[in-house]
């Protein structure tokens, strides 16, 4: 998957958006995703809509905290969850990680759920969202390891 390729062909960027991208890419060593993003080339909820399409993923636009399976956050390490840009809140009806992303092109991304979640389900949130879903759904003792070793140990 390339990301602003794929995005070039729904239209949703032209072929010298593509070019620009490209180079500020290069030049600042980021993603297709981020430099998208901080070139304003796409607003984070205009891009968040575009990939959910491009790529046939659901899309959500909210996050509700009361969702949350502690036990399911505990696959995906709070510092995962923020250097991966993912969170995985819950299981969905058919028993698949529910996994909020930002972007499906991201291949360490996607090794790593392969990796530690058997079968997964994508969901595409913006970058705001993301942010505010991890803060959100990892409790103290999670974000803290020390913490959690801790309480376990005075049990």
């Amino acid at each position: 998957m390339n990301l602003l390729l794929d995005l070039e062909k729904n239209e949703y960027i032209s072929q010298t958006n593509v070019r620009i991208i490209e180079k500020y890419c290069g030049r600042w060593s980021v993603s297709a995703y981020h430099a998208l993003l901080q070139t304003h080339m796409l607003t984070e909820h205009d891009l968040a809509d575009a990939i959910a399409e491009t790529y046939n993923i659901d899309r959500v636009y909210s996050f509700d905290k009361n969702d949350i399976d502690l036990s399911i956050l505990r696959k995906v390490s709070y510092a995962d969850a923020l250097r991966y840009q993912c969170c995985a809140p819950h299981r969905d009806e058919k028993g698949s990680y529910l996994v909020y992303i930002v972007d499906p092109t991201n291949p360490s991304l996607m090794a790593f759920l392969a990796q530690n979640l058997d079968g997964f389900r994508l969901v595409v949130v913006d970058l705001t969202l993301i942010s505010r879903s991890i803060e959100e759904a990892y409790p103290l003792e999670l974000q803290l390891p020390s913490l959690e070793n801790l309480e376990a140990r005075i049990k």
